[in-house]
Formats: structure tokens, sequence, C-alpha cells
């Protein structure tokens, strides 16, 4: 899910697992390569998301086995590069393993997986198909979980029966189910199937803010380039998006976990290295995160209960190749 306005930025490597194990390809595959893996049944893709290639891979055949009949797990990690710097990722999502129903019949729900605002629509679409192929005529009932009325009743046309919501019916995230019934049943009393589709909401109001300053106080905006003798402070708070001065005093712990100029995270003890952080505690947690978060007499660049700053000097930067960069996450207290 990409928001509306986000820089896209493909990975530089990549590996395709398929409940922890690596899926393989041969050397310099391309579109449309099989898998030296899993019996061939993933295939080499991209996709273009934002005017940005990025990886894809396609199934093309059933991971289910005798074997395998639980929910599958597909996974991708690697790096990619921010300012210089190899930044780690790892992302998954659940393949929903099914088979026919005793009734025969197998129905499925494709569409989008997101809203970004109170009106815009997502789409869902929904099909039904037996052992002898797809159904071209059956009604739909379709309900966001855990409600037992139906938000929509659809006919199917040419095979697909057609609904949508919008932010406005639920918060944060849903699940939509959607019961099929036979094209005669027009007092939906036969349930032929029910399937189901996930639906974030990514009206998010919140916003992190990182200013950087010289310590003289000139703001440099998120990067800052210092030189000999200067420190640079960073301050992070969270707030309404777009409006820096409203404060969300739920978010009350701010943490960072520095890099170095090759990606490699810095776990050593700051003490005594000319750095100051918001907490005074200079060891990072077992992810390698250290405490930034600041109580009192935060007011540059606004005034904020809580926040997260660290100053760390040029001297401390070029002992560590020259280069550092920062990865921030702030935590509500609710």
């Amino acid at each position: 899910m990409v928001r509306a306005g986000a820089t896209v930025k493909a990975p530089t490597t990549w590996t395709w697992k398929l409940n922890d194990v690596a899926i393989t390809f041969p050397a310099n595959p391309t579109t449309g390569t099989a898998s030296t893996s899993h019996n061939g049944i993933f295939k080499w893709d991209s996709v273009n998301v934002g005017g940005v290639a990025c990886p894809a891979i396609k199934i093309c055949g059933n991971i289910i086995t005798v074997a395998n009949q639980d929910n599958d797990v597909l996974s991708c990690e690697g790096a990619v590069e921010y300012n210089g710097a190899q930044i780690s990722y790892s992302v998954a999502t659940t393949i929903r393993t099914s088979t026919l129903s005793g009734s025969g019949y197998f129905g499925w729900i494709d569409g989008d997986a997101y809203v970004e605002d109170q009106t815009t629509p997502a789409t869902l679409t929904a099909r039904l198909k037996t052992a002898d192929g797809v159904v071209t005529d059956f009604r739909t009932k379709w309900y966001l979980e855990p409600s037992t009325s139906a938000f929509a009743t659809v006919s199917a046309v040419s095979g697909v029966a057609t609904t949508s919501i919008t932010g406005s019916q639920f918060t944060d995230y849903v699940v939509v189910r959607c019961d099929f019934y036979g094209a005669n049943d027009s007092s939906y009393e036969n349930v032929l199937y029910s399937a189901f589709w996930d639906v974030d909401d990514m009206e998010d109001e919140e916003e992190m803010y990182i200013c950087s300053y010289i310590v003289s106080g000139v703001r440099s905006g998120l990067d800052v380039s210092l030189r000999d003798g200067q420190s640079a402070q960073m301050v992070v708070w969270m707030g309404k998006r777009g409006d820096q001065t409203a404060i969300d005093t739920r978010y009350t712990s701010f943490k960072c976990r520095l890099l170095d100029s090759d990606g490699n995270a810095i776990t050593e003890d700051l003490s005594n290295k000319g750095i100051t952080v918001g907490s005074d505690v200079y060891t990072p947690d077992s992810n390698g995160f250290y405490n930034i978060t600041k109580s009192t007499g935060i007011t540059t660049p606004v005034t904020a209960a809580k926040a997260g700053t660290i100053t760390i000097p040029a001297t401390y930067a070029t002992t560590k190749g020259g280069r550092l960069t920062g990865i921030v996450v702030a935590t509500s207290a609710t």
C-alpha cells in the first residue's frame, strides 16, 4: 500500500520466501522466469508503482499439498537505500488456503486493500466457481464483520458481483464478508460459500515531524551538513497531519536507531561521545534503539509535553564514515 504523495523507492536487494523458505530463481531472471525451487510454481515479475519498477512475484500453481493445507506466509526481505545507507526491511502477507465447500462451491473477493479518505471508495468484487468452472449467475450479501446486518445486496453480472465501502463506514481496519447464494435463492436462505477480505483505513491524521538544527540555531530540515566543531540536534514529535503545532500528546515514547555510512546499526554506549539524548540513557535496547524521549523544556520548534531529542557532533559522525542515518519510532500510551 502506498499513501498518496509518498515517495516510492525500489529495493536494492530482495529475497522472496514461502513460509521462511527462500524461493530461488536462475541467474539474471527476467519477467516470466520460473523459480528453480517450489516446483517452478513462482514466476519473476515487476510492477510499476508511482513510476518506479518494483519487484513482484506471481503464483502460477497450487501451493496446497497433502502436507501443506494450512495458511501460508509469503514474505520479501532485503535492503533499500536511504540517504546513502542500506536500510533493512521485511514484509509479509498471509495466503489463505481454501477448498471447495461441502456444497461444491468456492468463492473469493478481490479489490482495494485500503481507503485514504472518508469518501473515496474501496471497490470489491466477488466471484464464484465450482469444480466444473466459473458460476456466472449468483446473488451476494456483504457484511462488515462482526455486524449481522448486510450493507449491500448484489446480484452478479457476467460472473462478477461488485460493491464498495468508504472510510466513513469503519475505523482503522475492517474484515468484509461476502455470503454467496444461488441465482434463484431470492429469500437468501442457503449460503453456498462465505469469503473474506481485509480493508485498512489509511486516513492517518497523525504525522511524525522531525526538525534538524545546527546547534548554533540554524534550522536545516531533515538533513544536516556539519563542519568541524559543529553539532546537530534532532527534535522529533507527533502532531496532526499538516499542522505541526497540533501536538498529539498520546505519544509518550520516542526511540532512534542509528546507522553508520555502511548501513550497519550502531549499538555502542554513547556516553562520553559528545552525544546528548533526551532520556539520558546512552545504551540501546535489545532491538538496537536508543531511548531519546525528553519530557520537559521542549520549546523548539514547538512546545511539546514530550518529544524525542538527540544531539550528535560532527566528530562522532566522522568516526562512522562521515554519515549517520536515523530510524525513529514513536509509541503511544494508548
